[in-house]
């Protein structure tokens, strides 16, 4: 082989580790952004919250407005206090309310 052809070789090789390079590094950085993406999103769900949290109390943008939410409150207050069976699952107190 003479020193062009050499040449030629060599500089294919090294096209080819740089396009695998990136490839790598592309591939590195989507699963690192995948991670961050991750732990950000767990540490602001409500579901990590030690205290409960009750969505849209305030919204009242689909309730007409003849609607008062104060009696809710007050039987919903009624029954964690004064209920015989005091724990009381707030996921089934809201669900028996729907119905």
């Amino acid at each position: 082989m003479n020193k062009l052809e050499e040449q030629n070789i060599s500089s294919e090789i090294n096209l080819e580790k740089k396009k695998s390079s990136r490839v790598i590094i592309i591939f590195i950085m989507i699963i690192i952004s995948f991670f961050i993406g991750l732990i950000i999103g767990s540490s602001s769900s409500p579901e990590n919250n030690s205290e409960p949290y009750v969505f849209n109390k305030n919204n009242k943008s689909n309730i007409s407005k003849n609607i008062n939410f104060n009696l809710f409150w007050e039987v919903w207050d009624l029954i964690q206090n004064k209920y015989i069976e005091k724990n009381v699952n707030e996921v089934d107190m809201f669900y028996g309310a729907q119905m």
